[in-house]
């Protein structure tokens, strides 16, 4: 480990710029000249006729709510603050709370009944394509025949739900209308097969 002295010795020396004491020189005096101002600045007296032109304002009494005026803008911001937040929480007092619950119930001897004369249609109409494949294969049947399968899976879907949320007013109507539909498409299809 080398000791102080021995980095010293080991630095190189280095002449510096020509014009470094100069620029040194030229900073030193300009300092110099700032604090002389400074300190002129400092000692400056001013003039008597601007203390005649102060001097009466100081004794001028404002009035009471010129003085005031900040502390009442602040007091009508925090009532207006209150009574926002007063309002706002007003506005709904009710409390909303959303519950369902699921039920199963057994079917129905009249859905049977419904249910078995959808199925002997369609069942017919299988058959009667069966028999008669040239009617079935008309644009016209194939279209029915797909909306009654749209149907058909609309049904099942407006079914499941009934089961799960209970027999809602617009569950039942969208079932009343699914049905007529169906029993509608089926009679179409029926009277296709016939003729």
């Amino acid at each position: 480990m080398k000791t102080w002295e021995e980095a010293v010795s080991q630095l190189k020396e280095v002449e510096p710029r020509a014009t470094a004491w100069e620029e040194l020189s030229a900073r030193l005096a300009f300092e110099d000249q700032l604090v002389e101002q400074v300190n002129n600045l400092l000692e400056l007296e001013p003039n008597d006729d601007l203390w005649g032109r102060i001097e009466p304002q100081l004794d001028v009494v404002k009035p009471l709510w010129y003085q005031l005026w900040p502390s009442w803008v602040a007091a009508a911001a925090v009532v207006f603050a209150v009574g926002l937040g007063v309002w706002w929480n007003g506005q709904s007092t009710q409390k909303v709370t959303i519950a369902y619950s699921t039920e199963l119930v057994a079917d129905w001897k009249s859905t049977d009944v419904k249910i078995s004369q959808s199925l002997e249609a369609e069942v017919f109409i299988l058959e009667g394509c069966q028999r008669k494949s040239a009617a079935c294969t008309t644009p016209d049947f194939r279209d029915l025949k797909g909306e009654l399968h749209e149907l058909n899976s609309q049904k099942a879907r407006i079914e499941h739900e009934i089961k799960m949320f209970g027999e809602q007013p617009d569950l039942v109507r969208a079932q009343i209308k699914i049905e007529n539909q169906r029993a509608e498409i089926t009679k179409e299809l029926v009277q296709k097969l016939m003729i």
